[in-house]
């Protein structure tokens, strides 16, 4: 079963998509350009990999090591609450700036109900 708290946040997630139209791809193609813009300006003047100058929103906290990265994946390949937070967060991030949201997340999610509707 799951929590009232992950329930209210998926929800929320659900509400949040249904109340905003898709961007068409003309939209969502202008609002990255400009988005990548200042992205990579600082990726130039910083040093910054792309995750580190973007905060990798709608993705798990990014790291420079693949390991540790992996690691960070698997610690939350089960935990609900955080993959709806990750998607919502990215799925904020598409609507803002027009980069796709990763589809593992979302994928992730759809896998928790598969699995109990199978063992239901």
């Amino acid at each position: 079963m799951f929590s009232e708290e992950v329930i209210r946040s998926l929800t929320e997630l659900i509400q949040y998509l249904n109340s905003h139209p898709k961007l068409s791809p003309e939209e969502a193609s202008d609002r990255y350009r400009r988005y990548f813009r200042n992205v990579f300006d600082r990726m130039v003047h910083s040093g910054e990999s792309y995750g580190q100058a973007t905060g990798a929103p709608g993705m798990v906290m990014p790291t420079g090591d693949e390991a540790e990265f992996r690691k960070r994946l698997t610690a939350i390949d089960n935990d609900l609450r955080e993959q709806v937070r990750i998607v919502r967060e990215g799925v904020q991030h598409y609507f803002g700036n027009g980069e796709y949201p990763a589809p593992y997340y979302a994928w992730r999610i759809a896998s928790f109900f598969v699995q109990r509707s199978n063992t239901a």
